[in-house]
């Protein structure tokens, strides 16, 4: 699909008395000099929330990302391209928490990466642990559009958008939902 994420694998250890622990790791995906700004440092939203809207989501990073460039005086038309660039990304992310049931889409499961000269980009996928059938009690978070959190409403609204269609035509995806929109 043409996103970024990270790897994952599994680490077994077993300690002195023979208790079995299993871990999933990661290579870490930030370079030398790089930090990772949580989503929830970038949409200032209760936390608690179970319903994150996804509008709010993105002009929240966006007015972020436009006072971040302003405020370390990077070039303006970089901004304008690396706004647009970062949105796509979360919509992108988002259709594809949609598609492998993310159960978990609170903020803080995704983010920007800002490099030492203070440029941003959008953090490859790195939160997927509830997805595909694996369930949690209690959905924590979850994003909508325009009340819905469905992956149809999602497709419907940025199917509008030229960029998202040929985006779905290039993915292995749209043979399976291209009647969607």
């Amino acid at each position: 699909m043409g996103l970024d994420a990270t790897v994952y694998y599994k680490g077994e250890y077993t300690d002195e008395t023979g208790l079995l622990s299993t871990f999933h790791l990661t290579k870490n995906f930030l370079g030398d000099e790089e930090n990772l700004i949580q989503g929830n440092s970038i949409v200032k939203d209760n936390p608690n929330k179970k319903r994150i809207n996804f509008d709010t989501l993105l002009e929240s990073t966006d007015k972020y990302v436009k006072k971040h460039y302003k405020k370390h005086k990077l070039p303006e038309h970089e901004a304008k391209q690396i706004r647009t660039e970062i949105r796509r990304g979360l919509i992108k992310q988002t259709i594809f928490n949609k598609l492998v049931f993310n159960q978990n889409e609170a903020n803080v499961k995704w983010g920007l990466i800002e490099s030492k000269d203070k440029r941003l980009r959008l953090a490859p996928l790195f939160s997927y642990d509830f997805c595909s059938g694996v369930e949690l009690l209690e959905r924590p978070h979850y994003r909508i559009i325009n009340g819905r959190e469905d992956i149809e409403s999602f497709m419907r609204e940025y199917g509008k958008e030229a960029w998202f269609r040929e985006w779905i035509k290039e993915s292995d995806i749209y043979k399976k939902i291209k009647d969607t929109f």
